[in-house]
Formats: C-alpha cells, sequence, structure tokens
C-alpha cells in the first residue's frame, strides 16, 4: 500500500525501495514464478512530473527485475490506474524483457483503461506474462465473477491463444462462489486449450 517507485521525495523512494527488500526475502521462502506488483503510474497524480517520475520507477523496477531474476523470478508490471498503455509502455522502452514482462489487469482495464482492449494488446501485449482476470461493469473495481459484469473477454483470449508462450494466469473474484463460475466461463469459452 502507498508505494511510489517514482516518487519525487527520496524519503518515499526509500521506503519503496525496503518494501521491496522485505519482498525479496518472501520469494526465497516461496519460489514464485512471477512477482507481480503494481506499476503505479497515477497522470492525475504524477501527470505534471511524468518524466522525473519515471526517470525514477525505472531505476528501482531495473533493480527489482534483477533481484528477482536472480531468484529465478521474473518480474510483472500491473495495469491500475494507468489510462493508456503508454503509461506503462514507456517503462518497458528500459527494462529488460527478460527480467520483466506485463501483468494485464483486465478489470483495471475496464475501469480506468481510457483506450480500447486492442490498443492495449498491440501496445504491450507481447510483454504479457501474467493475467489478472475478475469482471465489473466499468464503474468500479468490484473483482466479479467471469461473465457476470460487462467485460468483453473474447478478443483478449483470441490474442492469448495466438501467443508464442501462454501467460500465468490468476483468477480475482472478491467471492469464494464466483471463482467456480470464473472457471465455469474459462471451460465454456476454452480458455484451457490455450495451454499446453
Amino acid at each position: 500500500m502507498d508505494l511510489s517507485p517514482g516518487s519525487l521525495d527520496p524519503k518515499i523512494r526509500e521506503l519503496t525501495r525496503y518494501r521491496f527488500d522485505q519482498l525479496l526475502d518472501a520469494v526465497s521462502v516461496f519460489h514464485p514464478k512471477n512477482v507481480v506488483c503494481h506499476a503505479g503510474y497515477d497522470s492525475g497524480r504524477y501527470g505534471f512530473c511524468r518524466e522525473q517520475w519515471m526517470g525514477y520507477a525505472v531505476d528501482i523496477w531495473k533493480w527489482l527485475g534483477r533481484e528477482l531474476h536472480h531468484r529465478n523470478a521474473r518480474l510483472m508490471l500491473e495495469n491500475v490506474y494507468e489510462t493508456s498503455p503508454d503509461d506503462i509502455a514507456v517503462l518497458f522502452q528500459h527494462l529488460d524483457p527478460d527480467h520483466i514482462g506485463y501483468c494485464l489487469d483486465i478489470g483495471h482495464h475496464a475501469v480506468f483503461g481510457k483506450k480500447p482492449l486492442p490498443v492495449w494488446l498491440d501496445a504491450i501485449g507481447s510483454r504479457i506474462g501474467h493475467l489478472h482476470l475478475h469482471d465489473n461493469f466499468g464503474d468500479h473495481d468490484s473483482h466479479l465473477g467471469m461473465g457476470k459484469g460487462s467485460i468483453h473477454f473474447p478478443p483478449l483470449f483470441d490474442f492469448i491463444k495466438n501467443m508464442p508462450r501462454p501467460p500465468v494466469f490468476t483468477i480475482e473474484p472478491h467471492e469464494s462462489s464466483d471463482f467456480q463460475s470464473s472457471l465455469e466461463y474459462l471451460e465454456q469459452h476454452h480458455f484451457f486449450s490455450f495451454f499446453p
């Protein structure tokens, strides 16, 4: 909570890095394949200092990506408040794709994204290494079961099935009953056939 890798305040960046050091301790225990972190850019808060924010953020993400790589894990930067894929693509221009990929959170895109999903997929889809799957009605981040909101998933599924390597995915409903309905939704759309 409340971390900002691109903060103009060096003390906030110091605290952010400290929390990521703690995360590295957990990685050494759990040995995850991917570690997902919010990319953290919000144009409403940082638009006036975008270049500086991005520069500081790149430094922290490079460091964390290298550290995770040494621990056989890969950092995935997730969209939250980013309104455009450019808000994350500018980071990826400076980050090693072997160390750092993209976590597409489809629910966050539906609520906060201002550009259609195909624009996001064209811009940074090749960096997708992780998916967060849940549904909503585009009004707030309600984390419903898939098929219980208004998100149109088939374009994402079409994109995923044509990827050379399918991404890791996390089903993220907030209610346990929605987990089962999400699995059923994925089965109905043959999602699991995309994975060897």
